[in-house]
């Protein structure tokens, strides 16, 4: 099986969720056989030993620019305010132009997307249909839920609130009628599967990374002899993740620290601000330590694990995250989105609806570090049963085989 696997997300540092979950797609599609591998981003944006190292890896064949603004940059920003949703998704010759090059020399089997933007700026699905290959998209965030958790929580006013409305006004109508163009969709949840209507969708759940290892044996569990510590994990220089902290720590952490005894806040995670780290460094029982090499040795001194997000898309793989390190997690209602069915709440993780019912969760999980253990515990067998990295791969090769078998039986008719 000859795949060619079109991201916008590099695999390389896998220090984020997003860089994970492309890592963890492109071996799983390598187990298949030959993959090539076009990545979508602006190629000064990619350093030269992650290039090497994911031409090594992964087969990289090309790093192409997006072009028509990024969608980060200012202009990118006005020009994606002023003209809509859909202007995201329109083919860019000049990428449709670049795909069609490195596939029409490789000739996959199946080309893969990860993201439904990127198939369409790519012209993918017209460029399976020429070369008589299938095409699959790992739709991993349902693009309309950031736009609709975002006006649910009411991050945006006045105009702003406009405009949001307008965009997912557009996506709801577009976005089925895109989806269709592809032989076979993943999505990360059973709770995404239950949005969309298509022929051919499976569940490719995000799960932690652990470079296609099995799962490591979990530290010891935090049972007395030093302050409870809470620990919050992140990529803190994404918004609904800076917006997450600044909410709990205004309207939980004051609540938290009143009931439990010398209670202690860590935040952690890569790309934080100096601005960030001085301001939350200043708040009652709050360390803001940053980036950490070793996950494991953090992890290993937290007696529980918080989620404070209340907006975007997708699964927060940081919840399966603590609970492979043998931590429980207290989360808000949007954290424990898509986990229902395989971590049942009160398990081993507790869920805050509200910010007073977040207080309750974060202060039973500290005050009670035998009953934390446990929970810990029962989490890391569900995530290891459930969420590893042979089932990951084998929902991707049923996936691609559905794909490519559809694909042969329009041909053949």
């Amino acid at each position: 099986m000859r795949s060619l696997f079109v991201s916008h997300v590099p695999a390389l540092p896998a220090t984020s969720g997003g860089n994970q979950r492309t890592a963890l797609l492109a071996m799983a599609l390598r187990r298949l056989g030959e993959t090539a591998m076009v990545l979508v981003r602006e190629p000064a944006a990619v350093g030269e030993a992650e290039r090497r190292e994911m031409e090594a890896a992964f087969g990289l064949r090309a790093v192409l620019s997006p072009g028509g603004g990024a969608a980060g940059s200012r202009w990118g920003r006005v020009k994606h305010n002023a003209l809509g949703a859909a202007a995201r998704y329109r083919e860019r010759p000049e990428l449709v132009a670049g795909l069609a090059a490195v596939a029409e020399d490789f000739r996959p089997d199946v080309l893969v997307s990860r993201q439904l933007h990127v198939g369409r700026i790519t012209g993918l699905t017209g460029l399976a249909s020429r070369l008589g290959a299938a095409s699959a998209l790992d739709v991993d965030d349902l693009d309309w839920r950031v736009y609709a958790s975002r006006l649910e929580h009411g991050g945006d006013r006045g105009v702003a609130a406009w405009v949001v409305r307008r965009h997912l006004g557009q996506l709801k109508r577009a976005v089925p009628g895109w989806l269709e163009g592809f032989d076979h969709l993943w999505v990360a949840s059973d709770a995404d599967r239950g949005l969309v209507e298509h022929g051919s969708v499976s569940v490719l759940p995000n799960i932690p990374y652990t470079g296609g290892e099995p799962m490591p044996e979990p530290p010891g569990p935090v049972l007395g002899g030093g302050d409870p510590e809470l620990l919050l994990v992140a990529s803190l220089n994404h918004g609904p993740n800076v917006r997450g902290v600044e909410r709990f720590l205004g309207s939980v952490w004051p609540g938290v620290l009143s009931a439990v005894s010398g209670a202690r806040l860590r935040l952690v995670g890569g790309r934080m601000s100096e601005e960030h780290k001085r301001r939350w460094s200043a708040e009652p029982g709050v360390v803001a330590t940053g980036y950490v090499a070793d996950l494991r040795e953090a992890y290993a001194g937290a007696t529980a694990a918080v989620s404070p997000v209340y907006e975007g898309g997708g699964t927060k793989i940081k919840v399966l995250e603590a609970l492979m390190f043998g931590r429980p997690i207290a989360v808000t209602e949007h954290s424990y989105y898509g986990y229902a069915s395989m971590l049942p709440e009160g398990a081993a993780v507790e869920v805050g609806r509200s910010d007073a019912e977040l207080v309750g969760a974060c202060v039973r999980l500290l005050n009670d570090p035998a009953r934390s253990a446990e929970m810990g515990r029962v989490g890391y067998g569900l995530v290891r049963e459930h969420a590893g990295f042979e089932a990951f791969a084998a929902a991707v090769r049923a996936g691609v085989e559905r794909a490519v078998s559809d694909r042969s039986g329009v041909l053949d008719g």
